[in-house]
Parts: structure tokens; sequence; C-alpha cells
């Protein structure tokens, strides 16, 4: 389980799923197919460690898609 403190802009709390893949664009191609849409739009947040975009179902529950980058 992961515990996350929601940024100021956000003003109810927020249930998800951490969702951590080999294959980040495999991943959010399934789950765009299956209704899910990109809070950032098509932007992804990628770091020195990761790549991630948070993904909303149609009925409004999130994904947190998470690939690791290996070094």
């Amino acid at each position: 389980m992961d515990i996350a403190a929601a940024l100021d802009d956000v003003p109810e709390d927020t249930t998800l799923i951490r969702m951590n893949v080999d294959n980040f664009a495999e991943a959010y191609d399934i789950l765009t197919a299956h209704g899910f849409t990109n809070t950032r739009g098509d932007k992804t947040l990628d770091t020195k460690s990761a790549k991630a975009a948070t993904m909303v179902s149609p009925s409004g529950f999130r994904i947190a898609l998470v690939e690791h980058i290996k070094k």
C-alpha cells in the first residue's frame, strides 16, 4: 500500500492503485483501449528513476501507472 499526500489543488481525498509495469507504452495502450484517460493529457511524469501517469477510468477510479527505469 502507498500513502501519499495530495497536492494543494486537489480538493478531496483520492484513492488509487499503483500499477508497476515493465512496459509503460503497452500498459498505457491497454488502459486507454479500456476507456482510461491520462490526467496530464498525453504527457507523463519523467524522472531519473521512473516514468508515470495517473490514468482515470470512465467511472472515475484512478490507477497510477509507473515504469521504474532499470540501469
